[in-house]
């Protein structure tokens, strides 16, 4: 079975880029990403490209869950899962350890 490969990277906007090989014999893609207990990033459900960016400027210190399935004509082919962690200084590249009056 081949795998998606998932990667994504944050961007310096806030978004978050992921990208994943693509499947043999697949014909859509679903890349759907969400903050768990806050709700939906993006749900996109026929990407044909093996790529997709989210909105800019999303909230530091949070988790993100992202999720793509390749799917064939009539089944399931693959599917990649992320945890993504936007740092708590990522607008700011204040260092965490130094305190801050």
């Amino acid at each position: 079975m081949e795998q998606l490969n998932l990667r994504y990277t944050i961007n310096s906007n806030g978004s978050i880029t992921a990208s994943w090989d693509a499947i043999t014999g697949a014909v859509r893609y679903h890349a759907y990403m969400y903050i768990r207990g806050k709700g939906t990033i993006y749900n996109e459900t026929n990407l044909t490209t093996t790529s997709y960016t989210s909105r800019p400027d999303l909230d530091a210190n949070e988790f993100y869950q992202l999720t793509v399935v390749a799917y064939g004509s009539s089944t399931t082919l693959a599917s990649d899962a992320a945890r993504i962690l936007i740092p708590s200084d990522f607008y700011n590249n204040i260092p965490l350890d130094i305190p801050q009056n």
